[in-house]
């Protein structure tokens, strides 16, 4: 019997060690100091570890990479390459009617020629301005002007608006030289000279704008007006393509 109660204290101890916490009920304190330690998780979700994990490095980084930073690099290059920067289109498009000219004509059913006024189109003296004369017109039927080998527009710059009758050689009150000499066609009927020293041919070239020049008038290339049509009047109208 000694010997039993001499070996029961060593047992119990050793009991209690092996089974740790799982035998702590409702009326103990707490659990068992060798277990609490064991029990605690790792890393604090709320403490400096456990925030460089959720909201930190990552998070915050990952934010600035894809977000306004980002955005803004790809954003500014986008507006580089639109056309509304250097580079975007200066292209204006100047209507002709196959029938107007500033030419003098003779029992023909032409009509005037438009001043255009050049600061219409953001032009002035001195630039250098550069045309071509697009879509085609019909000097009679079945024929195109863009078939005779001729030029198919001819120009003149004027110090104003005024036109004079149809009946005179030289129309334009104002005209102002520039470039070389076009000699325009004389009139279909009765062969009347109609050619000016200051028109030049705008078929397709570039000229320096005169002193003095605020408006220009067009016309077709042609002996007889009152009969031309637009050869393309669904599509590209005939007229000047402007380039500054």
């Amino acid at each position: 019997m000694r010997t039993l109660l001499s070996l029961a204290g060593p047992l119990l101890m050793l009991g209690l060690l092996l089974g740790g916490c799982d035998s702590v009920g409702l009326d103990d304190a707490g659990p068992c100091p060798s277990c609490a330690t064991d029990s605690e998780p790792s890393g604090d979700p709320t403490g400096p570890d456990g925030g460089n994990d959720g909201t930190g490095d990552d998070g915050a980084d990952g934010d600035s990479n894809d977000g306004s930073t980002g955005g803004s690099d790809d954003d500014s290059g986008g507006e580089a390459d639109d056309g509304s920067g250097p580079g975007g289109s200066t292209d204006d498009f100047i209507p002709v009617d196959p029938r107007q000219t500033y030419t003098l004509t003779w029992k023909d059913d032409a009509i005037d020629a438009p001043a255009v006024r050049l600061a219409d189109y953001g032009v002035a003296p001195g630039d250098v301005v550069c045309g071509q004369a697009v879509g085609d017109f019909y000097t009679e039927p079945g024929v195109l002007a863009s078939s005779r080998g001729y030029p198919q527009m001819t120009a003149i710059f004027s110090s104003d608006a005024s036109l004079l009758p149809s009946d005179q050689r030289v129309r334009v009150k104002g005209a102002v030289d520039t470039a070389d000499d076009v000699p325009t066609l004389a009139t279909a009927i009765d062969g009347l000279d109609t050619d000016v020293a200051e028109d030049f041919d705008a078929t397709s070239g570039c000229v320096t704008v005169p002193d003095g020049a605020r408006y220009v008038f067009l016309a077709p290339y042609d002996a007889y007006y009152g009969d031309n049509t637009d050869a393309h009047p669904s599509g590209q109208p005939f007229g000047l393509l402007l380039k500054k």
